[in-house]
């Protein structure tokens, strides 16, 4: 195999010597290899000299800015060396649980499927977790089921084959930190076919976690949810406000029919709403940049199945479910508000992948 058009991307901070073999390990079969130091202390500069003195490319951060944005770094000093002739891009943890032969397995799966994503997938049955590996594991893997409805032994994998149809995705995804990794895995397996490659992990190289700060972190990594949730509770509340305003105060001095009062300040409210929560989960949530008419249609889809699916599906099931209605309410709307943020991520929302030849 020729590996003269892949470059391997490999993020570090405050590395173990680990990283020196790794890298002598890696010039057995590549010439390209960018290592990044995210703003280490002067402690591991020797390691770093050592990593360069194996003819690595190294790319310095004054200041810790996150896993997720060393990528992006070492993608767009990638992109200056060689934007002609680029097969894509490998993303290798530094801590030496990866070895070489694994690197270049996934090389090799992502040269001969070039417009996959490669992931390189571990066996935890044969792994010795810490708590803190262990809870990260199980966040991420809740968190990728519930957004995209698929399944990924291994959301965590920080071996990585990262084809040139996804460059574009890698470089505007959000986040900056762990976040990233996990956001981009959601997008690019909506977006292109996934192969997989078993990978022969290092059972000591638990260094990965120990920068995972288990709050600050899992919440960066929850934000999208989190922001989804803001933004059905924001628009939940201009509806309220709104029908109660209209209904009681604007709407009665046009109209006199209570009915159509009701009717028209309850409309009203449902649209604005409607349109507060598209541009927020548009604008924040989901981050899209595609044009917005396609997608409004699509999220007015969504809108329609939140509006209508709780009142037909309590009907449906109250003669079936012995529970109080009020409960079998509360259940219903529950899977509603999840179904439609699957659906928003999967489908209105999702990203695309740009075609290479």
């Amino acid at each position: 195999m020729d590996y003269s058009n892949l470059y391997i991307i490999i993020p570090s901070y405050n590395p173990s010597e680990k990283l020196i073999g790794l890298t002598q390990d890696l010039k057995k079969y590549f010439q390209n290899i960018i290592v990044i130091n995210d703003g280490s202390k002067p402690d591991y500069d020797y390691i770093y000299k050592k990593a360069e003195e194996n003819k690595c490319t190294i790319l310095k951060n004054d200041s810790n800015l996150g896993k997720g944005q060393s990528i992006k770094d070492g993608i767009k000093e990638a992109l200056n060396r060689n934007n002609k002739n680029l097969k894509g891009f490998i993303t290798v943890d530094s801590d030496g649980q990866y070895s070489a032969d694994d690197v270049k397995n996934v090389a090799d799966e992502l040269l001969n499927n070039s417009q996959s994503l490669v992931l390189g997938i571990r066996d935890f049955s044969k792994i010795k977790l810490s708590a803190k590996q262990k809870f990260r594991n199980s966040i991420s893997t809740l968190l990728f089921k519930l957004s995209t409805g698929k399944k990924c032994k291994d959301t965590q994998t920080g071996l990585r084959g990262i084809p040139l149809n996804l460059l574009e995705m890698a470089l505007d995804e959000s986040g900056k930190r762990y976040e990233y990794e996990m956001n981009f895995l959601m997008d690019a397996m909506l977006a292109v076919d996934t192969k997989t490659v078993s990978v022969q992990t290092d059972s000591t190289g638990n260094d990965r976690a120990s920068n995972y700060h288990v709050f600050s972190d899992t919440l960066r990594v929850f934000a999208r949810f989190i922001t989804y949730t803001f933004s059905s509770l924001s628009s939940y509340l201009l509806d309220v406000i709104l029908f109660a305003v209209l209904n009681q105060h604007l709407i009665p001095r046009i109209i006199t029919n209570d009915v159509a009062c009701v009717w028209i300040s309850s409309s009203i409210g449902k649209i604005a709403a409607a349109v507060l929560n598209y541009i927020i989960n548009k604008k924040l949530s989901f981050k899209s940049k595609a044009p917005g008419t396609v997608e409004f249609l699509k999220y007015l889809i969504v809108f329609l199945i939140k509006l209508t699916g709780s009142g037909v599906f309590v009907n449906l099931l109250k003669s079936y479910i012995p529970i109080p209605i009020t409960l079998l309410r509360c259940i219903v709307d529950t899977l509603i508000f999840f179904v439609c943020y699957r659906l928003q991520k999967v489908w209105v929302f999702k990203k695309t992948a740009k075609e290479t030849v």
